[in-house]
This record gives structure tokens, C-alpha cells and sequence, in this order.
């Protein structure tokens, strides 16, 4: 049920959005009609933003995530007493339960990458995560890589977002 009222926002923009940009479009035309070479600059500015957006959510459409951990600058820890493959089943959890794409599991390393698409804020990221044991304690490596440049606070938010929905994953998890 959840989906199909997803499904029915889209297709509400979908109808709406051409229909208030094809308004906005003939208050332009009626404002400027006498002044064809400021609509064409108009024009032409609008032609290229979306052009350039649609090449930017192509790229991180067909971008592929880091397969190494070490490769990520930006990394955050969390540890936690539960068993390796304890982790990595709850974090395969955590992503199914939260509409994370899960783009790659590798058993052999205990590494997972997850990602999120592009939306109105953001480019989409990549969450390279490495399960490590360390002592008696398991060590979670939680990593964030932007689909296209993008950094400061909306990349720190989404990355705090993803550790604190694992950490209290596992936290339910935990004897």
C-alpha cells in the first residue's frame, strides 16, 4: 500500500510540474513578447540548467561505487560486541528495512556497499561499509562517496543518517 501512494505522488508530479512550468512559460512569453532576445537569453539559460542536471544524474546513474574502504576520506567507526556475520546480517537488515540499494556483498571481506539515489537535495551517495573484528569487539567502518561532487553539511547529515539508523540496528541487536 505504502508503494502505491509513492507511485501516485509521482504520477501527480509527473502531470502537475509540465503544467506549472508551461504557466510560468506563457507569463514569460506574455510579460517579454515585445522583447524576443530577452526571452531567448531566458530561454537558452533554462535549456542549459537542465542540461546540465540531466548529465549530472546520468553520470551518478552509471557511476560505480569504491570497492575499498580505505579509498573513502571521509569514514565514520562504531563498535560493537556482536559477531561479524551478526553485523552483516543486520546491516542487510537495516538497508532493505530503509530503501538503501544494496550495490555489492562481499562475504569473503565482510564488506557491503550500499547507496541511495540522486533526490532534489542531494546527487545520490555510496556507503562503502567494512565489518572488522578488533580485540573482542567487532569494529563497523561506515564510509559516505558523493555520485558527483558534492560536500559540506547535506553530505555530513546524510552520512550521521546512515550511522544512526546501523548503530541503533545494531543496538537492537545486542545481548
Amino acid at each position: 500500500m505504502g508503494d502505491d501512494m509513492n507511485k501516485n505522488k509521482w504520477d501527480i508530479l509527473l502531470y502537475t510540474i509540465p503544467s506549472f512550468f508551461g504557466v510560468i512559460i506563457f507569463l514569460i512569453y506574455s510579460h517579454f513578447e515585445n522583447n524576443f532576445t530577452l526571452m531567448k537569453v531566458f530561454f537558452l539559460g533554462l535549456i542549459g540548467v537542465l542540461l546540465y542536471i540531466s548529465v549530472i544524474l546520468i553520470i551518478g546513474k552509471i557511476k560505480k561505487g569504491p570497492t575499498e574502504i580505505e579509498s573513502i576520506l571521509c569514514h565514520e567507526q562504531i563498535n560493537t560486541n556482536l559477531e561479524k556475520g551478526v553485523v552483516l546480517k543486520t546491516i542487510i537488515e537495516f538497508a532493505q528495512s530503509n530503501k538503501y540499494k544494496i550495490e555489492l556483498i562481499d562475504d569473503s571481506r565482510f564488506y557491503i556497499l550500499l547507496s541511495k539515489p540522486a533526490t532534489f537535495r542531494t546527487w545520490g551517495f555510496f556507503y562503502p561499509i567494512q565489518i572488522k573484528e578488533e580485540n573482542s569487539n567487532t569494529l563497523v567502518i561506515i564510509g559516505i562517496e558523493s555520485k558527483f561532487n558534492q560536500v559540506g553539511s547535506i553530505t555530513t547529515s546524510c552520512h550521521e543518517k546512515c550511522i544512526n539508523g546501523i548503530e541503533a540496528a545494531l543496538l537492537t541487536k545486542s545481548k
